[in-house]
């Protein structure tokens, strides 16, 4: 009777760690977009970039249009290779919300203060457009080098001209280059 209710309560342990949860809970600090809100910015002229975190092959089986994929534990040294601007709108996606959760709460951390996340689910839900197939190879981003005109006349360099140039001069990069 004893190791009958030893089994019992064996199957019952094995049966209830199988139905646990099997994606990471979403990180709770994170901003979250909403699918309709990720829509509506893509069809706007607004600089956004949408960042898939899943795998390669996840990814290749479907993902938001124009997404680029980067897988999460490759995110932060991807973002710094692509000289991605600190005000550009990054929105991190994967399934059910961990993973990208995850990313976006890290990106606020290294300085992305719009940094947030949508989950797929959500994107389907809305009957959204999925596109599928492998990830094309991103062309690198054009970086300009030149020294600030200025104030600081320090060397320079950015992938985006529109962004402010951090000395005290406090103009658009492209009115503080000077040829080197």
């Amino acid at each position: 009777m004893k190791s009958a209710a030893i089994c019992i309560g064996l199957l019952l342990a094995w049966s209830g760690a199988k139905a646990a949860p099997q994606h990471a809970a979403a990180e709770r600090a994170a901003k979250q977009t909403s699918a309709e809100q990720l829509q509506e910015a893509l069809g706007k002229d607004i600089k956004i970039l949408v960042v898939d975190v899943r795998s390669p092959q996840e990814f290749a089986a479907g993902h938001i249009p124009g997404a680029v994929n980067i897988p999460l534990n490759e995110l932060a040294r991807k973002l710094a290779e692509m000289k991605v601007a600190k005000d550009t709108t990054v929105v991190t996606v994967c399934e059910h919300g961990g993973r990208s959760s995850r990313a976006a709460f890290d990106l606020q951390k290294l300085g992305y203060p719009t940094a947030s996340f949508c989950t797929l689910d959500s994107w389907k839900k809305c009957g959204f457009k999925m596109e599928s197939g492998e990830a094309k190879p991103q062309a690198a981003p054009k970086v300009y080098k030149f020294i600030c005109q200025h104030y600081c006349n320090a060397d320079k360099e950015t992938t985006d001209l529109d962004e402010v140039c951090e000395c005290a001069c406090d103009r658009p990069y492209r009115e503080c280059m000077k040829a080197k």
